[in-house]
C-alpha cells in the first residue's frame, strides 16, 4: 500500500510544479522584467522578457521559449518535487488518521 501512495505522489507533485509555471506573476520595473522568476514553491525557471515594453505593474507569465530567454535550474525543480511530494504524502497520512478515526 505505501508503494502506490508514494508513486501518486511524485507523479501529483510533478505535475503541480510544471502547472505553477502557468500562474502569472506581478512585474514592478524593466529590471523585474528582465528575470521574470516562474514556478512554486521556489522559482526554477528565469525568463527574460525585457522585450516587451508594458507599463508597471504588470501581470505575465511564461511565455514563449522561442521569443524569449529562459534559464531552467534543475536542481531547483527537483527540490521543488521534493517539497511538494513530501507535503502531499503527509496529506494522505492524515486523510488515513481521520479516516480509521471515523469509523
Amino acid at each position: 500500500m505505501k508503494q502506490p501512495v508514494t508513486v501518486v505522489a511524485i507523479v501529483l507533485s510533478t505535475i503541480l510544479v510544471l502547472a505553477s509555471t502557468c500562474l502569472p506573476v506581478m512585474v514592478d520595473s524593466q529590471l523585474e522584467l528582465a528575470e521574470v522568476k516562474l514556478g512554486l514553491p521556489f522559482p526554477f525557471i528565469i525568463q527574460n522578457q525585457a522585450y516587451y515594453p508594458p507599463f508597471f505593474p504588470w501581470k505575465t507569465r511564461f511565455t514563449s521559449i522561442w521569443e524569449h530567454l529562459i534559464q531552467i535550474h534543475f536542481h531547483v525543480f527537483f527540490i521543488d518535487i521534493v517539497i511538494v511530494c513530501i507535503k502531499i504524502i503527509f496529506l494522505f497520512k492524515i486523510f488515513k488518521v481521520i479516516a480509521i478515526k471515523l469509523r
